[in-house]
């Protein structure tokens, strides 16, 4: 069982959620550093995430990754679920050039992409592909698919499935 761990000089403050540093239920703590004062970042110095943030932008992808199906996965609940501020989270993403909402929409978008060129899953309705992936809005669905891959998700069913389910 993990339990709660602080990495703030101030537990009483985190108790309350008034932290500025990471709280996380986990096997081993890690800590998002503040921003600095000069408004400065490790990206912006061209460096990377040191080994404690590349800790935390993986568990939390590993976390997204688990609970990708369910529609109510946002930066909220993914900040809530790691004990950390929807700003900090954004901060965390910061280093890899993508935000944390555009990380879960390109995934889901991935993993529909692959659902639609299964032959298997050619029976299922384009709609229920993307609900099952946490995108139950058709409307925005077709869109966000049209603008990443260039084609409507029909039509790259159409173009995946070749010319043996055609005519």
């Amino acid at each position: 069982m993990s339990a709660l761990v602080s990495t703030s000089d101030h537990p009483a403050r985190d108790r309350a959620g008034l932290g500025r540093h990471a709280i996380r239920e986990a096997p081993g703590p890690f800590r998002v550093r503040p921003a600095r004062a000069d408004g400065l970042t490790a990206r912006s110095q061209g460096c990377g995430p040191g080994p404690e943030e590349a800790a935390a932008v993986r568990a939390i992808k590993e976390w997204i990754e688990a609970h990708l199906r369910d529609p109510d996965l946002t930066p909220a609940a993914i900040a809530g679920a790691h004990h950390i501020s929807v700003r900090q989270l954004y901060r965390v993403f910061e280093p890899s050039g993508t935000t944390v909402a555009r990380y879960v929409r390109d995934l889901r978008l991935e993993r529909c992409r692959r659902e639609l060129s299964d032959p298997s899953l050619a029976g299922l309705r384009i709609g229920a592909i993307a609900s099952r992936w946490g995108l139950p809005d058709a409307a925005g669905f077709s869109r966000a698919f049209r603008a990443a891959y260039g084609l409507s998700p029909s039509a790259y069913r159409e173009r995946a499935a070749g010319p043996h389910r055609r005519g």
